[in-house]
Order: structure tokens, then sequence, then C-alpha cells
């Protein structure tokens, strides 16, 4: 892992979660507490904390083995656990706050979770079901007792959605499949679920009723970045004002208008970034807040892109860059958004205020590679180390970092940036090309019509590929020391991260006539480097 201090660390998590103890969900929580004392503030160790339980979070480890843990335990863990890591943020005044951010977004706060158990026990006996084996419910409440996990969330809903469509099984299994549950998963619980859910019409409303309520109790000890959960959580410490954005962001979430939401969410972030500080509880439940919130920008800005933003895209762009600088600030991101505020001034017409737009944009996007290439750094290394001797999936392994970037502000102002870019080109007549990676050298030209094609292949010589189609998660074969496309491919792209990672030219070429060239090149040898204008 290059830094000694550390290694111990890591025979520890790895000696724990891959012998064949005793183990479930709340002793590695309890380890997590543990270990924090070594780690302390250490970036790379809170780093190293965030990798180990994301790969927990997507279901890569074991959740529980050969041990039964009650609801109660689990939450306490859970609730000691994240006060702990609210407390290192008030400590932590370096890069350290990230990663411990990060940590919260893999684990719920806690919560009460005597009351899961109560709970499911009260909806039996108020709807007369029977607590008699061989049916989905009874099979679920001796899962619920003996070890609850985030898995229920996704089971209440699923049994919430095939009682509303009227005992739709396929309804029931496609929200479990959406939420990364299989039958197979369902069958192999150490308290198997074997059974189809029931559907009995006379009891269809209040049984409907009763489990949303359920869900709540569910998600505030399993979803601790659940809007709805986290707003309801913090709502003691909101002034009005903080009640009234609330309010209104809760009852507008579903709304179309991307602008407006985006704005309620930033006014409150802004005020969020004042308040974290002082006790432990206080800063838990607002951090939740506010990793809810950040990730709620990222859904509204993504179900927004088929709509037609186009007079919109600077006042986004301006909102989520923001929203990003309160995530992760540094010096060069600030100056883009001072920078952009000054050509969100401007009349928004001609190619004066293009060429001005797009300057502030190309030193934005070298800013965000820059950060995502910070996670990639940081994360990747880590990911690859403890996913193989976890023997993780391989894809979760590849993708870690790009995973975890998808789920950060980063990415939903790469998309914006994608979006407002072909707009500026046309209005300021700009040249043909659009470099996503600095790189530069000589190569035999090999022409493609899509980048998959190649995966795989190792080449025998230095080449250039040109691929009409680059999907994004492509890898670069071995000897390429260029890829030219007139696809639009994302910064935060795989192949986008990892051409910046190893210094390969990697651009985006807009002039039809120049590709058809380049083409004809096939079997040549290529020259290519990076001139001063990009």
């Amino acid at each position: 892992m290059g830094h000694p201090e550390l290694a111990v660390i890591v025979d520890e998590i790895i000696e724990k979660e891959m012998s064949r103890n005793s183990w479930t969900l709340m002793h590695r929580f309890n380890l997590c507490y543990d270990l924090l004392d070594k780690v302390r503030n250490n970036m790379e160790g809170l780093a190293l904390m965030f990798v180990w339980l994301r790969f927990s979070a997507i279901r890569q480890i074991d959740w529980q083995r050969n041990y039964n843990t009650q609801p109660r335990e689990l939450s306490h863990a859970e609730d000691r656990l994240t006060l702990k890591l609210a407390d290192c943020y008030t400590k932590e005044e370096s890069g350290g706050r990230e990663y411990i951010r990060l940590i919260l977004t893999t684990m719920g706060r806690g919560g009460e979770g005597q009351r899961i158990r109560d709970e499911v026990l009260n909806i039996m006996h108020r709807l007369h079901i029977k607590e008699v084996s061989g049916h989905f419910m009874e099979e679920w409440h001796q899962k619920l007792h003996n070890n609850t996990t985030p898995d229920d969330v996704v089971i209440c809903e699923a049994y919430i959605g095939f009682l509303k469509s009227n005992g739709n099984l396929d309804i029931f299994y496609k929200i479990l499949e959406a939420g990364g549950i299989t039958k197979e998963r369902l069958e192999n619980f150490e308290r198997p679920i074997i059974s189809h859910p029931d559907f009995v019409p006379s009891i269809k409303d209040p049984l409907i009723h009763d489990l949303e309520h359920f869900l709540g109790i569910l998600k505030a000890v399993h979803s601790g970045t659940d809007l709805g959960t986290a707003i309801y959580a913090a709502r003691y410490l909101f002034d009005p004002e903080m009640h009234g954005l609330m309010d209104f962001i809760w009852m507008h979430h579903d709304d179309a208008d991307a602008c407006i939401l985006i704005e309620k969410i930033t006014e409150a972030r802004r005020r969020l970034k004042t308040q974290l500080q002082g006790n432990s509880n206080v800063v838990r439940d607002l951090l939740f807040l506010d990793l809810a919130l950040e990730n709620f920008l990222r859904v509204v800005v993504e179900r927004s892109l088929h709509l037609h933003l186009s007079t919109q895209l600077v006042e986004l762009i301006a909102m989520v860059l923001e929203n990003l600088i309160i995530t992760k600030g540094n010096d060069e991101l600030t100056y883009c958004l001072h920078q952009w505020e000054h050509v969100r001034r401007m009349t928004r017409s001609g190619k004066e205020w293009a060429l001005q737009s797009r300057a502030v944009l190309d030193r934005l996007t070298r800013a965000l590679g820059a950060v995502i290439d910070h996670y990639y750094q940081v994360l990747q290394p880590k990911a690859e180390f403890l996913g193989g001797a976890f023997h993780a999936d391989s894809w979760t392994i590849s993708l870690f970092s790009e995973e975890v970037v998808r789920g950060k502000p980063v990415f939903a102002l790469s998309m914006l940036l994608r979006q407002i870019d072909p707009i500026l080109r046309r209005e300021a007549h700009l040249g043909s090309w659009q470099v996503i990676s600095q790189g530069k050298g000589t190569g035999q030209v090999e022409v493609v019509s899509d980048l998959r094609s190649v995966q795989g292949k190792s080449f025998a010589r230095p080449t250039v590929i040109i691929a009409d189609k680059v999907a994004g998660e492509e890898e670069i074969p071995k000897e390429v020391i260029a890829v030219i496309t007139p696809d639009l491919t994302d910064i935060v792209s795989h192949i986008a991260i990892r051409a910046r990672n190893a210094n390969i030219l990697f651009a985006t070429c807009y002039d039809p006539d120049i590709i058809v060239r380049l083409k004809s090149l096939s079997e040549h040898l290529l020259s290519l480097s990076v001139n001063t204008a990009g």
C-alpha cells in the first residue's frame, strides 16, 4: 500500500473479512470504529477506510456470516461510528474531510433499531398476518429479527410496489433487481426468503400504509443519505428560513424545473456550510443532510439533461460549480467560479461572449480533470489491492474510482459542460478539436468503427487509433499512444481518466473532413502533438 503505518491496518481488515469467523455489518462497523483511533486524521488512512466500506456498501463482502445481529445492536454500532466520524470531521482541517464525507455515504446514521423488530410484529398482528413458515411475510420477519441490513429497504420498496400493482410479481422482482437484489440473494440469506409475497386484496390499502411507515423506520437505520430521512433527522436544527427551504425542496422534489430546485439546494448547502461545527450529534445530522442534498443535486441534473436547457445552462453551471466548491473547494475552482460569474453578467450573444465563456470553460475543464485524477490516484490503488484481496467482481475494481466520481457534483458539472460546449463552439466559430488528455507521439494509424472492437488487443508497435465511436468505459490497448474520435466523450469517463493518467493523447475532432483525412492515413505513421491553443 506504500504506507508502512497503514500496512498493519490493511492486514487486520483482510484477515477479519476473509477468514471464516462470525461476521456481520455490526462487526465491520465496530472494527472501523476501533481502527479510526489508529488512522486518526491521516488522509490516506481515511481513504482506505472508505474503499473498504464502499466494497461493503456495494455488496462485495459479506453482510452476515455465521452470526445473528439484533437490529438494536446494528443501529448502536452505526450510531457510535457515525458520531465518531462527525467528531473527526470537526477536528480535521485538511483533505481528510472529503473522505470522512465519503465514508458516511456507505452507512446509515443508526436510528432506533429496536423499532424494526417491534413494528414488523405490530404490522403482522394488526392485519392478522399469521407467523407461519412458508409465507413471505414470516420469512422476511425472521430475517429482520435476526439480521436486518440495507437489503431490507429494497425489499420493503419492492413489497409496496407489488401491492400497489395488485400482486404483480414482475414488479416485485424488477424493483429488487434495480436495488441490487437477485432472487438468488434472497434465497441465500442465512434466514432465507424463498416464498413469493402474498397478495390479499382485503388488506392491500392498510398494509401499504403500514409498510410505507415501516420503510421510514428502515431508512432511518440504513439510509443516512436518503433525502427525506436526512431532512427529518435534522429538522430540530432548522431556523424558519431553513424550514422553508427544506419544505420547498421536498414538496417539489419531483418537479421538472431544474433551475429553481438547484437554486434552493445551493442556498441550503450554503447555510449548512456555516453550521458544520459544534458537538458531534449536530455535525452528524447536518453532514448527512448535506450529503443527501449533494446527491439530490446530481439526480436533478441527470434527469433534466434530455430537456432543452440551453437558456438555463449558464445559471446551472454556476450553481453546480458552487456546489462542487462547497464539497471540495480549491483555489482554481473558486477562480473559475469568479470568472464564470463575470461571463454570466455579460450580454449572452456574439463571438466575444462565446470566446470568453469558452476560455473559462477550458480552464474549468482542466480543473475538473485534476479533481477527477486526484480521486483516481488516491482511491484506485487501494481499490485494486483490497478488491483483489476480497475477491470482488472485477468490474467493481476497475471502475471503482469512476463510480465514486459519478456520484459527485463533479460529474453533474461535466455533463452540463458537455451540453454547452457545442453551443459555444458554434457561436465563437472555434476550431475543430477538443483535447481531453494531453499527449504526443508517433504511431501507425489504425482505423476502427468502434473502440470496443480492439478491446484486449495488444499492438506490436506504437499505434494511433481513429475510432468512430467511443462509449467511454473502454480500456486503451497496449502500445496505443493516441485515440482520436468524432464522438463526444465525457471528461469523467473511464477512458478519459486512464488516458490522462497514462499521458496518452485523447481528443475529439469536430471536423468530418479532418477525420476523413486521418482515416486515409491508415497503416501509415502519424506524428501528433498538442499546440498552445489546445
